[in-house]
């Protein structure tokens, strides 16, 4: 398509002509129209993993492949740090908790963070439907088109799905598109359809999708610009505040002062034996954490924090069970337990109670 117009805009010497031609041919692209568009293509989905997929294929279109890059690694991870990040945002509880490899969704402000402790820049923003047009917030549309020019692709959100945007044609008023489910092909939309709050896509099925609500997140290996005291995108100052976003802008603001101990948690996922999250081998675990404490920005305290809040065996759904969370609700006092114990509690799979038992009256002084 692109070819043909720019072959009738040669032919051309009437510039009215030209601006027809391109009136014509924008009204002619159907919603959601396969397109050429750049040179980037979704990764297959597997089921309930559009959100890691997504975030798969734009790493893979930034040249990294690295294991950690791959959807089920990164859903794993996921699924990890859900209950640490839970704990430490206790407005996030309505984010489902499952077990790898039933993963059920991504949860944008948690894969924001993984993100950016993988050294990327991040921009991640909430639904933004403005009232009164009921179209996306303009200063969320624009921003998206500011990164796009830039060659930074983003995540979007569409009711109970995820899409990647991977290019836009200002001139023609043209936004590029990739579909997890659909990986074979490239979309294109209109401006006003995408940025309108209207279906501009299919499912796999045929059926009409709900409409972009604002959410998105865009990600760029870049000069780091994530700071937990400003907003990243208006640099508006929020030192001491608690809200997780920007109310200025509504863009994620990551506040934690340093990463350890979700790193620490990522370490402890690659000491699996299979895809189980809770099958741990002990060796693993103790020689990772070891080279962990070799290296200076790890503390003690780390350590212990991401094994208290590590997903144990549980057989209660949608709810982990953790050292933490197990200590708080029977008033136990884990303080005693070194991270050694730690470690030899949570690669104990079914028996970790018995484990923690055990370990705590070995630490209990003798008469």
């Amino acid at each position: 398509m692109l070819a043909v117009l720019n072959a009738q805009v040669r032919n051309t010497g009437s510039t009215r002509l030209t601006l027809a031609v391109l009136a014509a041919t924008i009204a002619l692209l159907p919603a959601g129209a396969q397109a050429d568009g750049p040179p980037v293509r979704a990764v297959v989905q597997k089921p309930r993993h559009c959100g890691v997929a997504c975030a798969e294929t734009i790493l893979r279109a930034y040249r990294n492949r690295r294991p950690w890059t791959r959807q089920t690694a990164l859903a794993a991870t996921l699924c990890a740090r859900m209950p640490e990040f839970k704990w430490r945002r206790p407005a996030a509880d309505e984010a489902i908790e499952t077990y790898y490899p039933d993963f059920q969704e991504t949860y944008q402000p948690e894969l924001a963070e993984l993100l950016i402790d993988r050294g990327y820049c991040v921009i991640s923003t909430r639904s933004s439907i403005d009232r009164e047009t009921k179209k996306v917030t303009l200063h969320v549309w624009e921003l998206l088109q500011d990164h796009l020019a830039q060659n930074h692709m983003a995540i979007i959100h569409v009711p109970g799905h995820y899409l990647v945007v991977t290019g836009i044609d200002p001139e023609q008023r043209i936004v590029y598109f990739v579909d997890p489910w659909r990986a074979k092909e490239v979309f294109s939309t209109n401006f006003s359809a995408f940025a309108g709050g209207q279906s501009f896509h299919t499912t796999r099925f045929g059926k009409p999708r709900p409409g972009w609500d604002g959410r998105m997140l865009i990600f760029w290996k870049g000069a780091p610009r994530n700071h937990p005291d400003h907003c990243p995108v208006c640099r508006a100052a929020t030192t001491g505040k608690t809200y997780a976003y920007c109310r200025k802008c509504r863009c994620y603001i990551d506040r934690r002062p340093h990463n350890r101990v979700q790193r620490a948690i990522d370490v402890l996922v690659t000491c699996r034996r299979d895809e189980t999250l809770t099958n741990l081998s002990r060796a693993r675990v103790r020689t990772a954490f070891r080279r962990l404490e070799q290296e200076d920005r790890f503390r003690t305290t780390d350590l212990r924090a991401a094994l208290l809040h590590y997903p144990l065996s549980t057989s209660v759904e949608r709810r982990f069970a953790t050292l933490h969370r197990y200590a708080e609700a029977h008033a136990i006092d884990l303080s005693p337990l070194s991270v050694a114990d730690l470690i030899a509690v949570v690669t104990s799979q079914d028996d970790w109670r018995e484990a923690v038992q055990t370990r705590l009256a070995s630490r209990k002084p003798t008469p």
